[in-house]
């Protein structure tokens, strides 16, 4: 089974990549911001290998993180890997965390092709389990993170804050952003 491939992207397609590692290519479904990159660019993926008697599709992540949770989304009720990967295509790791820790209905159910039911059995089925898998252990992410979560729980949508998140990480601390966000915010 393969777990992990390091190669050059080959080719583009809607929805997934060829990578050439030594010469052999995988064709790897990926999420959005993988399809982004440039042919050539050199890329390593955590593979999710989907394997049954009819074909065998492999799944690409840039991260172990990506691919914990992915796993985690197949153990939803009605939620398969093309579900899994259009949710992780459409809605950040830290943002879909943070989604399903606040029970977050709303933001779920924003996610294209995911409706409102979908939304309330990944809360239901995921809430207790996603704890233990944290966020992706990155400074930038982990700042924007925490502004985020005050924000919203002032009453902010997630969208209103994606808009001045740039203008956010211009900032020295948490309280700068914080205060800096609320002005921009209320305007």
């Amino acid at each position: 089974m393969i777990a992990y491939l390091k190669g050059y992207i080959k080719y583009k397609g809607e929805g997934y990549v060829v990578i050439d590692v030594n010469s052999v290519g995988y064709k790897v479904e990926v999420i959005k911001s993988l399809l982004s990159l440039d042919i050539d660019s050199i890329v390593e993926l955590y593979i999710y290998s989907d394997i049954n008697e009819r074909f065998s599709r492999l799944f690409g992540f840039p991260s172990v993180e990506y691919l914990n949770l992915f796993e985690l989304l197949l153990t939803v009720t009605g939620v398969g890997p093309k579900s899994a990967l259009n949710i992780l295509s459409n809605c950040e790791y830290n943002e879909l965390i943070g989604a399903i820790n606040r029970s977050d209905l709303e933001l779920l159910s924003s996610i294209p092709g995911l409706g409102k039911k979908s939304a309330e059995r990944i809360v239901l089925e995921l809430k207790g389990k996603i704890l233990g898998l944290g966020i992706v252990n990155n400074p930038r992410q982990q700042f924007m993170k925490e502004v985020t979560d005050a924000l919203l729980s002032l009453g902010y949508n997630s969208t209103e804050i994606k808009k001045i998140e740039s203008q956010l990480l211009e900032t020295d601390s948490i309280n700068d952003a914080l205060r800096k966000g609320l002005s921009l915010l209320k305007k």
